[in-house]
């Protein structure tokens, strides 16, 4: 009997078109010290990556790293799309797209930057290039069945010192039976590490003033790579002084008081639990 083809999960490309319209929002709405700071920290997180595909999965050799990097620092959108998507036609697996291309890419394009053999303006392509196709790759790396436990992970952005609305929220949440892990007056590498160290898949991040968004934009960007399933929620006065915040950090929620995040909590919920039970 002749053996059925595996069926590779493609790009999803709507998640694609989101990611493209944050980034050119991104980069209308930040300065270049910010943007800097994002495609760091998107070479960084990959690059971490990297360390884990070093003990997983087979990694690309050099020529194929080569050659998606000089894919990824070209101003076409299509291209470095089309060269993944090929790939996972062959036959490679999620873990060596994710881990062996991007983590090594990240990698090289980061000693490239060190060494001034790219410009700033290369690197923001290419990680722009990555996180867009991260974002397509989203619904594969997702697990089967969604998470419907009544738990999050509530933070404040580093450096935010207003902490009384986002604590407020977590009580609030608590009383209605929610499990919050809340994190206040860390540093930006202390919340991703505690994120990274749960099992949470609902982030709730808090800021009060535009001077946050530097921060915060950095933040949701490090909750996209290493909790690429999670729903991401942005909370705050942050969000009426910003009209735009939910495409300037990429959130899938943008609220403005705990009433209406208590709701859209609780939808979420609902929507999952129905997806599991299927009624």
């Amino acid at each position: 009997m002749q053996q059925q083809a595996t069926s590779i999960p493609h790009l999803d490309e709507t998640a694609l078109v989101r990611a493209r319209t944050v980034i050119n929002t991104q980069k209308s709405k930040l300065d270049e010290d910010t943007l800097a700071l994002m495609a760091e920290e998107v070479l960084v997180r990959l690059s971490e990556s990297f360390e884990t595909a070093l003990h997983g999965p087979p990694i690309p050799d050099a020529r194929q790293i080569d050659a998606f990097c000089q894919v990824l620092l070209r101003d076409d959108e299509a291209a470095a799309k089309e060269m993944i998507t090929s790939v996972r036609n062959e036959g490679a697996s999620l873990d060596t797209v994710y881990l062996g291309y991007f983590g090594q890419a990240a990698r090289r394009l980061g000693e490239f930057w060190e060494s001034d053999k790219v410009t700033f303006t290369d690197v923001t392509i290419a990680t722009g290039h990555m996180y867009a196709i991260m974002r397509g790759l989203r619904h594969v790396i997702a697990p089967p069945l969604p998470n419907i436990h009544r738990h999050a992970f509530f933070a404040s952005a580093p450096a935010e010192t207003h902490t009384l609305g986002v604590t407020v929220a977590a009580d609030l949440m608590r009383q209605r039976g929610w499990e919050i892990e809340l994190q206040t007056h860390r540093t930006h590498d202390e919340l991703v590490a505690a994120a990274m160290s749960s099992d949470h898949t609902i982030i709730g991040l808090s800021a009060s003033h535009r001077k946050a968004l530097p921060a915060l934009t950095r933040l949701v960007v490090a909750m996209r790579i290493i909790k690429p399933n999670a729903f991401v929620m942005v909370s705050g006065p942050i969000t009426e002084q910003e009209p735009n915040i939910g495409d300037i950090v990429d959130a899938d929620c943008v609220v403005s008081n705990v009433p209406d995040a208590i709701e859209h909590m609780e939808q979420l919920i609902a929507e999952r639990e129905a997806l599991v039970t299927g009624k």
